[in-house]
């Protein structure tokens, strides 16, 4: 039986997100005007291409203001170096103002009518099993989706996009890891509806196993990761396998969540309140740890190369903390225009001046090189247990020394290298991440603010 409460909150949902029909005609205007150029271009060109809009416009489950794809097949006798060429020419000929943008391969990022537009060169394959680049399956999800998606369970797919933004896992772009688009759809057209989804989700564990159509065994054992949807026209991809297991726990928690209370901040989180200094540096000293953080200039390169080297440099700073001994309770970045923050929590604000480090068992064949090196720099080696241990000065007391040297001399990803002598300790007390120092600190989810 349906639930009244429920429905009018999803009936609120859908008249905020549901694209109207003036914008409608908009994108149908805008999209018909940049086919139309492209044949124009092309024909000018002497190039054969077909230009395709696909995507979520394509398939009528986008958001307001959506994203416009549109798509350029070439045929499969063009070389590949032929098809990146000409394709970026002509998607740079369409609209005055544009951004050269990497895939697998480049495409063009234009702007038209303030609608966000990719414009991206692909082979025209006759089945998803001939794709020689990893976006020529992308015109096969658009008309899978068409024809298996009914037209009423559009609205479920914008629910299920909205509600996935809400809690933060919508995208599956390299800065969230989250669910996609075509993912969503997917989902839709498995269990029907959004209802459906969530109370699916509210059952599923950490390793999710899906499919349209039953697998076998064999063909979810060759993927690793916390979740698996075998792509209904390419049995070979995992369409989730961008998906973190943090992502997918948070969206496990948010549906059990959401089945138990439904409230339209799942779907439209409050905004922070704005950081009272007073409070927030009250509730960071009354946890009783250290905070600190590191800011260093961004290096100017894209989100999908930026993200993946910045949660690498996270781990990397924490495991050199962790290994001189101190716990690290949190560790979060912050990526802004210009410059990039990582905030720590530690357990304590220094460490030892000395501390332990064990050498081999007295019986080992290397005990007498262990013994001569550290007798030789004014060590006194002892043995405890079976083994030589020796009590050595670190080379720094604080964590923040550490992590400074950490990102200065670990491998952290080739472009943040570049920039980390930029790196400096900010203390968490300074002015000027007051609002980055509120959210690290509160714990609450989205829909809990």
């Amino acid at each position: 039986m349906k639930n009244p409460i429920n429905e009018r909150i999803l009936d609120e949902v859908l008249s905020r997100v549901r694209p109207s029909e003036d914008e409608k005609k908009r994108v149908e205007r805008v999209v018909q005007h940049t086919i139309k150029k492209i044949n124009e271009i092309a024909t000018e060109m002497g190039v054969r291409c077909t230009p395709l809009l696909v995507g979520s416009v394509a398939k009528g489950t986008w958001l307001r203001n959506p994203d416009i794809d549109i798509f350029m097949m070439f045929p499969v006798d063009v070389s590949r170096e032929d098809l990146e060429r000409t394709g970026l020419e002509i998607g740079k000929r369409v609209a005055p103002a544009w951004e050269e943008r990497y895939a697998e391969h480049p495409y063009v990022h234009t702007k038209i009518d303030d609608l966000e537009m990719d414009i991206v060169p692909c082979y025209e394959v006759k089945s998803p099993d001939q794709k020689m680049s990893a976006v020529d399956r992308t015109p096969w999800h658009t008309e899978f989706v068409r024809k298996n998606l009914k037209p009423e369970q559009r609205d479920e797919v914008l629910l299920l996009k909205q509600f996935m933004k809400g809690i933060g896992v919508y995208g599956a772009e390299a800065k969230v890891e989250g669910f996609s688009g075509y993912v969503t759809e997917l989902l839709i057209i498995k269990y029907g509806c959004f209802t459906g989804v969530l109370d699916a989700g509210a059952r599923w564990r950490r390793r999710v196993r899906l499919s349209i159509e039953p697998c076998p065994r064999e063909v979810f054992s060759k993927f690793d990761a916390p979740m698996v949807f075998i792509d209904p026209v390419d049995s070979t991809r995992n369409v989730t396998a961008a998906l973190s297991l943090e992502s997918l726990a948070t969206f496990i928690h948010a549906s059990r969540e959401a089945s138990k209370n439904m409230k339209l901040e799942f779907f439209f989180p409050r905004a922070r309140e704005k950081p009272d200094p007073v409070k927030i540096r009250e509730g960071a000293l009354s946890r009783g740890t250290h905070i600190f953080g590191i800011r260093m200039k961004r290096p100017d390169i894209v989100d999908d190369i930026l993200y993946p080297q910045v949660k690498k440099c996270l781990l990397t700073i924490q495991t050199a903390i962790q290994r001189e001994g101190a716990e690290v309770l949190r560790i979060k970045h912050f990526c802004k225009p210009g410059w990039i923050l990582i905030l720590i929590e530690v357990d304590r604000e220094r460490l030892s001046n000395v501390f332990p480090h064990p050498g081999p068992p007295v019986w080992h064949e290397n005990a007498e090189t262990f013994l001569k090196k550290w007798r030789d720099q004014g060590y006194h080696p002892f043995i405890r247990g079976d083994r030589w241990m020796v009590i050595v000065k670190r080379g720094f007391t604080t964590p923040e020394g550490v992590a400074i040297h950490a990102l200065r001399t670990l491998p952290i990803g080739k472009d943040l290298e570049k920039i980390a002598p930029s790196g400096e300790v900010i203390p968490w007390d300074d002015p000027s991440i007051i609002d980055e120092l509120s959210e690290f600190i509160d714990h609450r989810m989205p829909w809990e603010r």
